[in-house]
């Protein structure tokens, strides 16, 4: 089944239902549109992807590179995520990163498979991790999660691991605690920097 089935069906040319297909039917008329849209339902047409994409430019695709999959936090972030993007006609690729290297290879991988954006939720905050910069000329759009890169443009969205860890301290010392430990996560992400940071600045606030 081709598009030009569906333009004989219809009784319109391969153009016009490119045009319906891809949603540019400002200059159509209703009794058009309708005609397309009931030769697809009845000849159950199933416009190819690739094709498509060839038109528009388009892969109606996102991709999302995600680490450590299975912490419950991040599960609950792609729970949010995935009806979202297919809320807007999106599917969704996902990369699991752990590690520098595999997320440089997720990033390749994504930009061969030319989505339309690339949403980093949580992959590490690594010191490292200039070679973004190398993305910015040819890059989809980016939207970054729980990584702070103050020097490249992409849009982010992370949260205050200095202030959070003060938080926990006030609360410890408001529970009577006076020895508190910290945990130090490892010395290639910025995260781990910025929680002891916030360790060192809650127990000077305290006096401990």
């Amino acid at each position: 089944m081709t598009i030009k089935d569906v333009a004989q069906a219809a009784g319109v040319s391969v153009t016009t239902v490119s045009n319906a297909l891809n949603q540019r039917t400002e200059a159509m008329t209703q009794e058009t549109l309708q005609r397309i849209q009931d030769a697809i339902q009845v000849l159950n047409y199933r416009p190819s992807s690739v094709a498509r994409s060839l038109v528009t430019n388009q892969t109606a695709t996102i991709g999302l590179i995600i680490s450590e999959i299975e912490t419950p936090l991040f599960l609950q972030a792609l729970s949010v995520i995935e009806p979202a993007v297919r809320a807007a006609d999106y599917s969704l690729i996902y990369c699991t990163a752990r590690s520098l290297d595999d997320e440089q290879q997720a990033v390749n991988l994504l930009l061969e498979k030319r989505v339309d954006g690339i949403i980093f939720l949580s992959t590490s905050v690594y010191l490292d991790d200039d070679y973004l910069l190398d993305l910015l000329p040819t890059a989809p759009p980016i939207v970054i999660i729980n990584r702070t890169i103050s020097h490249l443009e992409f849009d982010q969205i992370h949260w205050d691991n200095s202030g959070g860890t003060i938080s926990a301290i006030d609360y410890l010392v408001e529970q009577g605690h006076q020895r508190i430990a910290f945990m130090r996560g490892p010395d290639t992400r910025r995260s781990s920097e910025e929680r002891l940071s916030g360790y060192r600045l809650g127990l000077q606030k305290h006096g401990l």
